[in-house]
């Protein structure tokens, strides 16, 4: 996997090295968003199906930073995902990206597991900004004081 550690110059935004874990079932989004999140400075490992993103999870829980994953996958929901991943590390944030947002109020999706939603199509600016708004929160790259899970993050305008 390609390393990149700097982010490209986009007025402060981006990552410094923070490791994403990034599942989605439609093969041009996982190829298209890790390239853009590398391009930002995170480390990707991207998936394309849940059971092999979530088998690399269980073998190096604490190699990842943050988790980005869809809702609606084939053989596992993203809800399920998100569940499976907690049970192995309850401190790791998860951001779901759904195109049913409208279905879904902070609420439901707090309840869900999930510290933050992007809806999809989102421009990659703006899941950048989401991505660094969660790690800030969370207090990456570690905090003495582990914050309770999930803490919904208010949308901000920009």
């Amino acid at each position: 996997m390609e390393k990149t550690t700097k982010p490209c110059g986009r007025g402060g935004l981006g990552g410094h090295g923070e490791r994403i874990l990034f599942l989605d079932d439609e093969p041009d989004l996982v190829t298209t968003t890790r390239l853009i999140l590398q391009r930002y400075g995170y480390e990707v490992s991207a998936f394309g199906h849940p059971t092999d993103a979530l088998r690399e999870f269980q073998r190096h829980p604490d190699q990842f930073d943050l988790v980005l994953t869809d809702m609606s996958m084939p053989d596992m929901s993203g809800v399920e995902f998100a569940r499976r991943i907690l049970d192995l590390r309850a401190d790791i944030p998860i951001i779901l990206a759904t195109g049913y947002s409208e279905e879904l109020s902070p609420d439901k999706v707090a309840k869900m597991g999930f510290c933050e939603m992007i809806a999809k199509p989102t421009p990659p600016r703006q899941v950048v900004e989401i991505i660094g708004r969660t790690l800030k929160y969370r207090g990456w790259p570690a905090s003495d004081t582990p914050l309770p899970h999930p803490p919904f993050l208010p949308h901000q305008s920009p």
